[in-house]
């Protein structure tokens, strides 16, 4: 083979490589010549869940709220339910007086106010329940704890206590406020209102099952 004839062929294989390597590196083109790459899918965003409907407030009565039963268990066999008001005036016994109570029945779109004790005596105790705001339930907590009251609180919940001595013997004030309820008692002792207040808010959990209480 001669000198001219071995660089030709080397020529063309050099040729053939550099057009070889270029068809590598090009992206086939479909059918029709079109090389425009196609447009993204497009997933449209899911629509945001509706807020939980939450039924307005129930308050059962007073002698569903607590039995006759449990009274008379917490007082004496001669205890009756006296009174019953909605709304109206709150019938608390405070030592340490709370203007915040006012304010909170004044503002409530619901309330209930019981009373039970021994006819025509000054043996009593007592259960309020309304709704409650926002600024209201700064207000009660703002008054509570300049009045020496101890306070519980747990996420919601909030629970301001406090026990004296009365003209007659020992009372204890309980207020609790859970998320936008508030639910007030008195009585000689604060395990009573514990008492009170628990069998009243498992009544207002029954009659409201849309509302997180």
């Amino acid at each position: 083979m001669t000198t001219a004839r071995a660089r030709a062929l080397l020529a063309s294989a050099g040729a053939f490589l550099v057009a070889l390597s270029l068809v590598g590196c090009t992206p086939a083109s479909p059918e029709g010549g079109d090389t425009t790459p196609p447009e993204p899918e497009v997933t449209s965003e899911p629509e945001p869940e509706a807020d939980p409907i939450v039924d307005p407030l129930v308050i059962p009565e007073c002698d569903a709220l607590l039995s006759i039963s449990t009274a008379r268990f917490l007082l004496t066999d001669n205890t009756e339910l006296i009174e019953e008001e909605t709304p109206g005036q709150a019938k608390n016994f405070q030592e340490v007086p709370i203007a915040a109570i006012d304010s909170i029945l004044a503002n409530a779109s619901e309330s209930r106010q019981c009373l039970w004790g021994i006819p025509n005596s000054g043996s009593f105790f007592t259960l309020a329940i309304a709704d409650i705001s926002e600024d209201d339930a700064i207000a009660l907590e703002t008054e509570t704890m300049a009045a020496s009251y101890s306070a519980v609180r747990a996420g919601d919940f909030s629970m301001f206590s406090l026990q004296v001595d009365g003209p007659v013997g020992p009372v204890g004030s309980n207020h609790f406020v859970v998320g936008d309820l508030w639910l007030y008692s008195t009585a000689y002792d604060l395990p009573t209102t514990n008492t009170v207040v628990d069998s009243a808010l498992l009544q207002i959990r029954n009659a409201n099952p849309s509302r997180d209480y």
